[in-house]
């Protein structure tokens, strides 16, 4: 298979070709170098890639997207309790209090 983002030929499926969508980008397309009828190389656009591929449980690009944001969002939130946690570890050893990380505690439970 190769990507392709200038095909002379259309997509197999629906007909797409090599013209701009209504933000001025040119879609992709692949060839799966294989051919149909009188020698014409079966060629998928990128959008009906993606919907062949949701049929067997691939990600849409929306859903990526939103899984992406997801993502994003958690990785800030545990950034911020990791600050608060360090903020309290220092708080507590002003006061002399010692805490121990969970591989610490285990050993010495285990001992």
């Amino acid at each position: 298979m190769k990507l392709l983002t200038i095909t002379n030929h259309p997509c197999l499926l629906c007909g797409a070709g090599n013209t701009p969508n209504a933000h001025g980008e040119t879609r992709e397309f692949v060839d799966l170098e294989r051919e149909v009828n009188w020698n014409d190389p079966v060629i998928l656009c990128e959008d009906c890639v993606t919907k062949t591929a949701s049929v067997i449980g691939m990600l849409s690009k929306d859903d990526r997207a939103a899984l992406r944001l997801e993502i994003k969002e958690r990785d800030r939130r545990i950034h911020d309790l990791q600050v608060e946690i360090d903020d309290f570890n220092r708080r507590a050893t002003r006061l002399g209090i010692k805490f121990f990380d969970d591989d610490q505690s285990t050993d010495k439970a285990a001992a």
